[in-house]
């Protein structure tokens, strides 16, 4: 049996199991797109950007992360995860944001005095120099291994607590019965953030009550893939993040960037600084370079002969290439 599911902002959670990651791209068509539509399918043609990625195995069949995504239109922030999962458990899946990088201003944790994430989830974030990770929201999401997600919460942390369901979040997913949650998509305003100039962001699964991530994206070396049940139960401090950069997306739509194939490579016209990331057409990134333009420039990529896409991180252009 399958199921899809669009609705808006819940409540709270129960129970328990873990996840993993494999790799899928998205070929962003020359130019801009339209805005994802939310419908727990992840469509290449929507503009999705892979955030991160985790190919390692892991023994948590109900309970595997594979892909990360974003996209950042002129008021939303879309996030997307995709699984990988080969069964149906009762987890909590889970993304922490920290809108402002500054040092311990939002949550940290302190396991000496109980202090848990905004779940209770056994989650304490480094809070290092130089970007400070501590989120200022948590949106949680209880997936029941029967009845599918059942409960919501976007919260905002006040410093000394959590202000539950603060603002509205819209949600889509797919799952089965048989293989649990396959894509969960979700969208908030970035007037809910307070309009940051940039966000850094991690997604996680976790059991029940008490219990810690089981499976992390980006991938975070305290999260033991192969723990034989034991990660359920111990402490997470989680240090890595995906850097989304907000500030100045309108002008960067607007803004006379160029980007035009040619015989292995591509011609920028434009000025500034461009980076160009380069994946091969089964989504795996094997090249990125950050070139300086002032006027235009042609770059040829020493690669392998076959076809690429080449993207502008900074504009989200990209353009199909061939290497000969």
């Amino acid at each position: 049996m399958s199921r899809f599911e669009l609705n808006y902002k819940g409540k709270k959670e129960v129970a328990m199991k873990k996840v993993m990651f494999g790799f899928v791209i998205i070929f962003m068509i020359s130019g801009l797109h339209a805005a994802p539509i939310l419908d727990g399918i992840i469509d290449a043609g929507e503009g999705w950007i892979v955030g991160a990625a985790n190919s390692d195995t892991t023994d948590l069949a109900g309970a595997d992360l594979d892909t990360f995504y974003y996209y950042v239109a002129s008021d939303t922030l879309y996030l997307a995860v995709k699984t990988q999962n080969e069964a149906s458990w009762n987890v909590a899946y889970g993304f922490a944001i920290d809108v402002d990088q500054q040092d311990s201003s939002g949550y940290i944790g302190d396991p000496g005095a109980g202090i848990w994430d905004s779940w209770g989830r056994h989650i304490v974030f480094a809070n290092e120099p130089p970007d400070y990770f501590a989120p200022d929201y948590q949106v949680y999401f209880w997936y029941d291994q029967a009845s599918g997600i059942t409960s919501v919460n976007f919260n905002r942390y006040n410093g000394v607590g959590w202000d539950y369901d603060f603002a509205p979040l819209e949600y889509a997913y797919t799952s089965d019965t048989l293989s649990g949650l396959h894509v969960l998509e979700l969208r908030v305003g970035l007037s809910s953030l307070g309009y940051p100039g940039r966000v850094h962001i991690v997604s996680y699964i976790a059991g029940g009550d008490n219990s810690s991530c089981v499976d992390v994206l980006p991938y975070d070396s305290t999260v033991n893939l192969l723990s034989s049940g034991a990660e359920w139960t111990d402490t997470d401090t989680l240090h890595n993040f995906v850097d989304i950069l907000i500030t100045g997306i309108e002008n960067r739509v607007h803004a006379p960037r160029i980007l035009t194939p040619v015989l292995n490579g591509v011609k920028i016209e434009g000025n500034g600084i461009y980076t160009l990331e380069v994946y091969s057409l089964d989504g795996r990134k094997v090249l990125e370079e950050t070139v300086k333009v002032n006027g235009s420039r042609v770059v040829k990529f020493n690669l392998p002969s076959g076809m690429y896409l080449v993207l502008d991180r900074e504009a989200g252009v990209s353009k199909f290439i061939v290497i000969k």
